[in-house]
């Protein structure tokens, strides 16, 4: 019997049980079902109702700020998916939103979705949110509630 472990070991999800259950976090589940990239991005959105889709390149999906101007609002929202090869630990940096969404202060650039504009914004403490899209989600609402 060798006493060097199998390295195959370190890459299977460390598994947990609750009240006896089985339990699997939502990176575990994520990791299973793919891993490409964008793939996990889009189901993780469609998990948490935000109706993803692609389109010429992009994912398409929808958005409720919950505060200003727009708030309780459906919002289209669009990431890059070649923003997104390092997902989830690096998020994308270019949020594509209609050309009726209006900053103050914005780095601004034409988006491929025609009458559209890609906006930079950068995310702070990124990778705190266990659950990566919902981190996500979080910072798009809060980018959208900064509109005028």
């Amino acid at each position: 019997m060798s006493d060097i472990a199998d390295v195959t070991d370190i890459h299977r999800p460390v598994e947990f049980t609750i009240d006896g259950r089985p339990y699997e976090t939502t990176q575990h589940r994520q990791r299973r079902m793919t891993t490409d990239p964008a793939e996990t991005f889009t189901t993780s959105l469609r998990r948490l109702g935000a109706r993803p889709e692609r389109r010429d390149g992009l994912i398409v999906y929808q958005v409720e700020p919950v505060t200003g101007r727009l708030a309780g609002e459906i919002v289209p929202t669009a990431v890059e998916v070649g923003e997104l090869a390092m997902w989830p630990i690096a998020p994308p940096h270019w949020l594509h939103l209609p050309g009726t969404v209006v900053f103050v202060h914005t780095n601004i650039q034409p988006s491929p979705i025609p009458s559209w504009h890609r906006h930079s914004r950068q995310i702070a403490d990124w990778g705190s949110d266990p659950d990566p899209a919902q981190g996500w989600l979080a910072h798009v609402r809060g980018v959208l509630g900064e509109a005028q």
